[in-house]
């Protein structure tokens, strides 16, 4: 098979909790793509590791809180044949279909924005750069050999989509955390948060940034420094996690830490 024709596309597990196999491979199928190789499991920090070798120096993204992500679920890992184009299928899709990992600043048109990425961390999918990086992502992703798990495909995307209410989630964790720390509970019923249909969105944004804002001000000083402590990273996701774990469930918890922790990322000027 022609190295050009070939991409990789790998969905991370907030894509396959959301229950979204189906609606990407129905988006790159709509653009000429077809999957030749499926497999579903979970990655292990080695697999990540070398995954990620060429990438993981300089990003913008806390290392170690981006790998939370992958103790929670397993991946799902597609090898694609794509049309005949004079640009390798890899790099249409990293250059072109992706989006920026950054959400709020994902164009129309590209699979963060189309599908519902919701931050930086919970962006649905890593993608091979070029033709070389399909062939060393696919050792690491297809282990013995790409094989296509049929089975498992056909259920995964006959599953409904189930996406995570952004704000929903972020308003729900944050109030209760606020109401335990001491925020007067007719404080909290005034806080005005978007609409989980503003996604994350530059302006949505914006309106969670003034939340967060108000309810800092009518905590007392120490959970005011613990709630400023999540946007510069001095507090910490295990700190977080301890007080806001809800019935062992960490997908609440980390949706919300990780989308505080990088509102000011997704607030830079485009």
């Amino acid at each position: 098979m022609d190295d050009n024709r070939l991409a990789l596309v790998m969905l991370k597990p907030d894509a396959v909790r959301q229950q979204l196999t189906g609606p990407v491979l129905r988006w790159l199928t709509g653009r000429g793509f077809e999957s030749v190789g499926f497999r579903q499991f979970l990655l292990s920090a080695e697999c990540r590791a070398n995954l990620y070798r060429t990438t993981r120096s300089g990003g913008r993204l806390d290392w170690q809180l981006n790998a939370v992500l992958y103790t929670l679920g397993p991946v799902q890992s597609l090898l694609l044949r794509g049309p005949a184009e004079d640009l390798p299928a890899a790099s249409l899709v990293s250059g072109s279909l992706k989006g920026d990992f950054r959400p709020a600043w994902a164009r129309p048109g590209t699979m963060r924005a189309d599908l519902g990425a919701l931050n930086p961390i919970f962006n649905l999918v890593h993608s091979a750069d070029d033709p070389a990086s399909v062939r060393r992502e696919s050792r690491v992703l297809f282990d013995a050999g790409t094989v296509l798990d049929a089975a498992v495909l056909s259920a995964a995307t006959t599953r409904p989509p189930k996406p995570f209410p952004l704000w929903s989630t972020v308003a729900g964790v944050l109030h209760r955390w606020a109401a335990e720390a001491g925020v007067a509970e007719a404080t909290l019923a005034e806080v005005d948060w978007p609409a989980d249909s503003g996604g994350p969105r530059h302006a949505a944004l914006r309106v969670a940034t003034r939340a967060v804002e108000e309810i800092t001000a009518a905590s007392s000083p120490g959970p005011a420094r613990f709630l400023v402590g999540i946007r510069t990273g001095e507090t910490t996701w295990d700190g977080w996690r301890d007080r806001t774990n809800i019935d062992d469930n960490p997908w609440p918890s980390y949706l919300t830490y990780t989308t505080l922790r990088y509102l000011d990322l997704c607030l830079e000027t485009p």
